[in-house]
């Protein structure tokens, strides 16, 4: 690549982490002036969500990001942390966590998928079938371990997705 290139590209990431940052903070001052005054969903009006987590190995801040999943701001949610294989050092920290948090839905799924036609071309996507075929709410987030969320971050996706009726939103990684 060219210099042109590489400092267009340069440019381009600073227009998206400017816009990303602006959005951001539309989205939580949105957040904020549609939340009830004590800041809590009410469970007759959304929809269940479950998070699908796919788990391999451990990293420094593997306990951080898993628990942000338990402090979510939403009353209808389940957490599946999908995993291959029962001796991964994740189940151990996945199931302290779920222990600690006994009023969040939250399991741990164990084993290889062999219905998924992906697995060999996408073990990630492997491991995670289990958990969507497991889900027992129709809006389904699949996000990666690494992945830190913020009490509102499924609000922010679900007030995204819902009053226009899509079937997927995704949501820009953090940069």
């Amino acid at each position: 690549p060219s210099v042109g290139h590489v400092v267009s590209a340069v440019v381009m990431l600073c227009y998206l982490v400017a816009f990303r940052t602006l959005l951001c903070t539309f989205n939580e001052l949105c957040i904020r002036a549609n939340e009830a005054p004590d800041g809590k969903w009410s469970p007759g009006n959304t929809p269940g969500v479950s998070i699908i987590k796919p788990l391999k190995g451990v990293h420094s801040l593997l306990m951080q990001t898993l628990s942000s999943c338990f402090e979510l701001n939403y009353p209808k949610l389940e957490v599946l942390f999908c995993v291959e294989d029962a001796n991964d050092p994740a189940v151990a920290l996945a199931q302290e966590l779920i222990a600690k948090h006994p009023d969040v839905d939250a399991r741990v799924l164990v084993g290889v998928d062999t219905f998924c036609p992906s697995a060999r071309i996408n073990p990630k996507a492997a491991n995670m079938a289990k958990g969507f075929r497991a889900a027992k709410y129709d809006v389904l987030w699949g996000a990666d371990a690494n992945t830190l969320h913020t009490s509102h971050d499924l609000s922010c996706l679900l007030r995204q997705l819902c009053p226009a009726r899509m079937g997927l939103v995704h949501q820009m990684p953090w940069l």
